[in-house]
């Protein structure tokens, strides 16, 4: 009777890690679609914190990013109007390599992109120090683009 009850605690227990690990899925190699939002009043709102990097609004169903709303300020008796983004990814602007340095030019623009999870020094590198508070506020997931391109998403082949 002790190996039997011993026997299904290795199933279930064997059965919560597959269950835990596919909704943990490693979406780093596959491919996104994303573009750099127009609005950028968090960059005017925090420009300090924002220096080193941009966000980059990811499309389609995959939640890799955060939806975040910023409040402004309102003139007048109308309530304060809210910016809203959509699964928001902070990207430091190193790994956007386009053909321009103006990254003023891509705002709108779609692109490709392939990612994993910044370093701590890449965090420590674009993250400045006293803007800790505006990062915890918004808990924006800082990813590096291993691959960007404005026309395609190149698969990935195992070899």
């Amino acid at each position: 009777m002790k190996t039997i009850s011993s026997l299904i605690t290795v199933v279930c227990l064997v059965s919560i890690g597959v269950l835990i690990s596919c909704r943990n899925e490693d979406l780093s190699s596959k491919c996104f679609e994303g573009f750099i939002p127009r609005d950028t009043i968090y960059r005017a709102m925090y420009s300090d914190c924002y220096k080193k990097s941009i966000w980059v609004e990811v499309l389609g169903d995959r939640m890799i990013g955060k939806n975040v709303k910023i409040y402004t300020a309102s003139p007048g008796p109308n309530d304060n109007p809210v910016i809203e983004y959509k699964n928001i990814i902070e990207v430091p602007l190193s790994s956007i390599t386009f053909n321009t340095t103006d990254i003023d030019s891509l705002y709108g623009t779609k692109f490709y992109f392939r990612y994993r999870n910044a370093t701590d020094f890449e965090k420590d590198f674009v993250r400045d120090f006293g803007c800790t508070e505006v990062y915890n506020t918004y808990e924006i997931p800082l990813l590096t683009l291993t691959y960007v391109s404005l026309n395609e998403c190149l698969e990935v082949t195992d070899k």
